[in-house]
């Protein structure tokens, strides 16, 4: 696991500077798109701001088609779900050529993201409780990443003590491989989705001595049933209707984190550069993203 916060080994895909001495800690772990933040995804934001950087067209998208069919018509004998993530989740072809300095310069100019108000009220308190707090996303590593440090900034703003304050927030996400300064389109590792959820935290665990049966998760989406069900203490955060049906059947809390929690947060905060990026973003005319 990488030591910098920038990913792990290529098998991994894993990183952050959390690290674990002496007896085995809790944990919190938690998935990002629709659990920490509202629609549209971390990768919807970036496309459209390279769009409007004429640094991405949706003609990529014929990559993704192309592979998508070409994975359906491989040999039956593939397991189902390897099958689905090597012709989906792990279908990146549609980043292909895309300036990695591009995708930097998103993180510079970005607009603020907004996390739901519940959600930035758990990790206190996982930081309170001296938890090791990390986010198991399929997103691009870059925008986990970047997510992790506005969260890091959050929890600065509402801490009382510094000593309160997680040392990192580690990040688990799907990395793109890179050649020439580009992204290549292809998964370095394996995307992480489904059961490779499951699997990152339980190699988070052995890596960092982390004791599962006292660890929370949080997730939106029936396809994370299997982080959930690895930590003693899952929650159903925002569920879709098949995470509503297992949350149910294993006796698993079930919590709505609302969006309007997100805007009254808005009107009382302070304006940051951050802030004044996001209003110019927005006006951006739409046919232009």
């Amino acid at each position: 696991m990488s030591a910098n916060g920038s990913g792990g080994r290529d098998s991994g895909t894993c990183g952050g500077r959390v690290d674990s001495k002496g007896h085995r800690t809790p944990a919190a772990f938690f998935d990002i798109d629709g659990t920490l933040v509202p629609k549209p995804s971390l990768e919807r934001r970036l496309m459209g701001f390279l769009v409007w950087r004429k640094e991405w067209t949706p003609w990529s998208f014929a990559r993704w088609v192309a592979r998508y069919l070409k994975v359906c018509a491989l040999p039956s004998g593939m397991p189902w779900e390897d099958r689905w993530v090597l012709a989906t989740h792990g279908n990146k072809t549609f980043w292909k050529h895309v300036r990695v300095a591009a995708a930097m310069e998103y993180r510079e100019r970005a607009p603020r993201i907004d996390f739901f108000v519940e959600g930035i009220k758990r990790m206190h308190w996982h930081a309170s409780q001296r938890h090791k707090i990390f986010l198991v996303s399929g997103t691009l590593e870059l925008l986990a990443q970047f997510a992790a440090e506005q969260l890091r900034e959050e929890l600065r703003g509402g801490a009382s003590r510094d000593d309160l304050l997680p040392d990192a927030i580690g990040v688990c996400a799907t990395r793109l491989a890179e050649a020439g300064g580009r992204w290549s389109g292809e998964v370095s590792g394996e995307a992480i989705w489904g059961n490779r959820k499951a699997r990152a935290v339980e190699r988070l665990a052995r890596e960092h001595g982390l004791d599962l049966s006292r660890s929370f998760a949080y997730a939106n989406s029936a396809s994370d049933r299997g982080m959930l069900a690895t930590v003693g203490h899952p929650m159903a955060v925002n569920p879709d209707r098949g995470l509503r049906r297992v949350a149910e059947a294993h006796g698993w809390p079930i919590v709505l984190w609302k969006r309007e929690q997100i805007e009254k947060k808005q009107e009382q905060r302070p304006r940051t550069v951050r802030d004044r990026r996001t209003e110019w973003l927005r006006e951006i005319p739409r046919k232009q993203v």
